[in-house]
């Protein structure tokens, strides 16, 4: 039971517990210490005896009672001997194999230390730094080797032995080709041998600013043969000569129409193979490429407008041996103004080059110039709608500041880019525009103000005769009955296909993505004619018909179809039909607008591979009845055509 006491100092009543009768504590309200009072009744027991300690002999560890070894000193209590150690190592805790593991640590780190303290301090001090005299170069003599080689053996030769030394060399070289160039010799060799070292003054000619001018000068003199000429224009080029641009653009140019020739001699005679053809192609590409590169160098200077005076030649190549309308010059020029391929980082910026300069020029240059900037990009880039169309409309703007000839181009081209020619009859010509279409074409770009047509207006050509092979009438035939209606396409397509006819130029016009309100039967007539002659040529057109969102849904399932068909071809499905193939509905094709029968030849000219492929993936967007009704239009189409 508790206590009830008094503080003797600040009598305050406090209770304490018994066991704390007779001892010292503090009060808790004044903080004086005092004894607790021992009452009367309570009696303290005496402490129970302790029972005797049991303690380890050798290091007087106190032990429990029943144990039989020393736990501290590992002593056995029976024979007062230590255990055997291997048996001390297994009792031992992790405490003390933690101990043992740091302390082992440390004390290999403080060796190491050591270790590497003493080589330091013992390691002999290095010599002085003297920088390597690099081995007196015979630069004089390499470049008279290489400008006097004899064979094309000995030119390699020298050429190696100038590997890795070139930059050093340079200048005897330039020395060594000055020379030369005084020598009143006409040798083959010598002339290759030149080129050689104009080619490596091009390569290091920016190590030596102080050069620069000296080499200009000795590069022009470098102006026979026309190899020689080429090359020294690269090197120019390389080495920042604007000056060298018009003589650079015209040999790209002329290199371009000799291969452009020698492509359209080699398809015609069939001679792609031989040794002479190959060698001639080879050289002349060679030559495009070298010209190529120096224009690069000036094209990438602020401000160069070398790519304005590529582009002026767009109209006078129409009648270059290889092309119509300028396409492979569009081409050339589209890889031209492409970055060099010289590292493997993909620039978004790079990919968007050819269409940013198409697009400066079409914004500066003169009227006929922009016009062709913007033909060059709606052949090589139909995927830049809007900007042809933009382009367009600028050339609208200057249609009255244009003289005659101009005009007419200008009207040409605004209907090409916008997909809207003035008047009825699609014109195949610049030249052929009449002055009623101009005048159209005037009143279009400026309502309000009055039209200026240019005189003397040139008039189109009068032929008295014209010769025309029979299988350019049967096509210019059947084209016009396939923009009739659905029944007179179909009947068109079947002789067209009899005839053997193929993909021609007019079937890709027909493809033309600009169109904003196409002859749908005569666009899907094109459509199977594209993929009854596997033509990969209009891919791209393809690709862009199958992503038309303005379109009905079957003209998009047909292009996608077509890309199928060119991929059986090939044994290759890029396009992945027909995953994703949607009809639409069915009402169009039942109604014959374009009909099963347009699916179903299309399917004909992609083979068993394709029947196979759409019978075992389909689409979800398909219907089993859908599927059997392809199927059963492509075997009706087979059968039309197998051979009897």
């Amino acid at each position: 039971m508790p206590l009830k006491i008094r503080c003797p100092h600040c009598l305050r009543v406090l209770v304490a517990a018994n066991e704390t009768a007779g001892l010292t504590k503090l009060c808790p309200a004044c903080k004086q210490t005092f004894n607790v009072p021992i009452p009367p009744r309570v009696v303290r027991e005496p402490a129970p005896s302790q029972p005797p300690q049991h303690r380890c002999p050798r290091c007087a560890n106190e032990l429990a009672p029943a144990v039989t070894y020393c736990p501290i000193c590992h002593t056995d209590l029976q024979t007062g001997r230590r255990l055997p150690w291997r048996r001390r190592l297994r009792l031992m805790g992790g405490r003390f194999w933690a101990i043992a593991g740091s302390a082992v640590v440390g004390l290999a780190l403080l060796a190491l230390v050591a270790t590497q303290v003493y080589v330091i301090l013992t390691r002999p001090a290095a010599p002085p730094f003297r920088p390597a005299v690099p081995p007196e170069l015979p630069a004089a003599e390499l470049a008279e080797r290489l400008l006097g080689a004899a064979t094309p053996a000995e030119r390699a030769a020298a050429v190696q032995a100038l590997g890795g030394v070139e930059l050093r060399a340079a200048p005897a070289v330039a020395a060594a080709l000055a020379t030369s160039l005084g020598s009143a010799a006409e040798d083959a060799q010598l002339r290759r041998n030149q080129i050689a070292a104009i080619d490596l003054l091009a390569r290091h000619g920016g190590a030596y600013p102080e050069l620069t001018d000296e080499w200009l000068e000795l590069l022009r003199r470098c102006d026979r043969p026309p190899e020689m000429m080429n090359a020294a224009l690269r090197a120019r080029a390389l080495l920042g000569d604007a000056s060298a641009a018009d003589e650079l653009a015209t040999a790209w140019r002329e290199a371009l129409r000799r291969r452009l020739l020698l492509d359209a001699v080699a398809r015609a005679g069939r001679l792609d193979e031989q040794p002479g053809t190959r060698l001639a192609l080879h050289r002349t590409q060679r030559d495009l490429a070298r010209c190529a590169e120096g224009l690069r160098a000036l094209g990438a200077e602020e401000g160069s407008t070398i790519y304005d005076r590529l582009v002026e030649a767009y109209w006078g190549s129409w009648n270059w041996l290889g092309q119509r309308r300028g396409e492979r010059l569009a081409d050339a020029l589209f890889d031209l103004v492409r970055p060099a391929e010289s590292s493997l980082q993909f620039k978004p910026e790079d990919v968007r080059q050819p269409r940013d300069v198409m697009k400066t020029i079409a914004a500066r240059a003169s009227p006929a110039t922009r016009a062709a900037a913007g033909l060059i990009l709606e052949q090589r880039g139909p995927q830049y709608k809007t900007l042809c169309r933009t382009i367009g409309d600028t050339l609208g703007v200057l249609l009255n500041e244009c003289d005659a000839t101009d005009q007419q181009r200008l009207a040409w081209t605004i209907g090409r880019l916008r997909g809207q020619p003035f008047g009825v009859a699609v014109r195949e010509h610049p030249l052929d525009i009449t002055e009623d279409q101009l005048v159209l074409a005037l009143r279009w770009a400026r309502p309000s103000s009055p039209v200026a047509v240019k005189r003397p207006y040139p008039q189109p050509p009068a032929l008295a005769y014209r010769a025309i092979t029979t299988a350019r009438l049967l096509e210019r035939d059947l084209l016009a009955e396939m923009r009739r209606g659905w029944a007179e396409a179909r009947r068109a397509l079947d002789r067209w296909q009899a005839g053997g006819l193929g993909a021609t130029p007019r079937v890709h016009e027909l493809l033309h993505p600009g169109q904003r309100r196409p002859n749908y039967p005569a666009l899907a007539a094109a459509l199977v004619i594209i993929a009854d002659s596997g033509d990969e040529s209009v891919r791209q057109q393809l690709e862009l018909w199958r992503e038309a969102a303005d379109q009905p849904a079957w003209v998009r399932a047909l292009a996608y179809t077509v890309l199928g068909s060119l991929d059986a071809r090939r044994g290759r499905w890029d396009s992945g039909w027909p995953a994703g193939l949607d009809l639409g509905g069915p009402q169009p094709l039942d109604s014959g607008m374009p009909g099963w029968d347009a699916f179903g030849r299309v399917l004909a000219a992609g083979g068993p591979s394709m029947l196979e492929r759409l019978r075992s993936t389909g689409s979800a967007s398909l219907t089993p009845d859908a599927i059997a009704k392809l199927l059963e239009a492509a075997r009706a189409a087979a059968a039309r055509t197998a051979p009897a």
